[in-house]
């Protein structure tokens, strides 16, 4: 089995030890994981530069970036390795994974249990826009890193997807669920995180005009085609809404509720 290399930044260090740490006692003691903490109490450096400090650190075949607050059930890296084999049957050369995130089109698509609730978002793999940053997954010699430029701690996981769809790369959503204690929080450096990402890629030609993530819908490109495409993606996603509510008005569980079928 690969070496995996799990990163985190982090700003409290008990919170790390009994989510991460105590995910893979196991796996540290047999060698097969290796467990990078990037010291921040202070958030003295932006989540990107924390991580990559961490990616250049990192000796597994695989690199999982996630949140101090990720619990990881027993042998999830056993089923970690499943998913990879499933979706490299049909993409060899993948761009980013992640337990969570948000499908080509632009319904939730992963497994993932946090404080609202337990989702899991069928079928999974499921090729992806964009994946929530609690947990990415990269391999170590694929070139990829964070953009220390974006800077803060938002929309890191959105911009990495880009750069891999740039490079003509897919990005899945896959079924080896976690736990996350905490939800994300939409303020006001979330806000400027992304005016940062618009501008980085409005005037580069990006592969979506337009990219939606787990909280926020927002152009990538400027000028009419990224307002057109803006209006475009509102209005299919407040008619799947419309639909997913009758669904679950119906009696359907959002737990196992079809992306694919919206």
């Amino acid at each position: 089995m690969a070496k995996i290399s799990v990163v985190s930044c982090v700003n409290d260090l008990r919170k790390y030890n009994s989510c991460v740490v105590n995910s893979f006692r196991q796996e540290q003691r047999d060698g097969t994981v290796e467990l990078i903490p990037i010291d921040n109490p202070l958030n003295s450096f932006s989540a990107p530069a924390a991580l990559n400090k961490g990616l250049k650190r990192a000796t597994g075949d695989l690199v999982v970036f996630c949140h101090q607050d990720v619990i990881f059930p027993q042998k999830w890296t056993e089923k970690l390795f499943e998913q990879i084999s499933i979706v490299e049957k049909t993409h060899k050369k993948w761009g980013v994974l992640g337990t969570f995130g948000i499908a080509k089109n632009g319904m939730f698509a992963g497994h993932i249990i946090d404080p609202s609730g337990h989702f899991y978002c069928l079928p999974l793999p499921a090729e992806v826009q964009s994946l929530d940053e609690h947990c990415l997954i990269i391999k170590r010699d694929s070139g990829q890193c964070f953009d220390e430029n974006l800077g803060g701690f938002h929309m890191y996981g959105a911009d990495i997807c880009v750069q891999a769809l740039a490079k003509g790369l897919s990005n899945f959503a896959i079924d080896a669920p976690v736990q996350h204690l905490s939800s994300g929080k939409v303020d006001g450096n979330f806000v400027e995180a992304t005016d940062r990402l618009y501008l980085k890629w409005k005037d580069k030609n990006p592969p979506l005009a337009v990219i939606q993530t787990t909280c926020k819908m927002l152009k990538l490109q400027s000028g009419l085609k990224g307002l057109i495409g803006y209006r475009i993606a509102r209005f299919k996603r407040k008619r799947r809404r419309k639909k997913v509510r009758k669904l679950l008005k119906a009696g359907l569980n959002f737990r196992s509720l079809r992306h694919d079928s919206i």
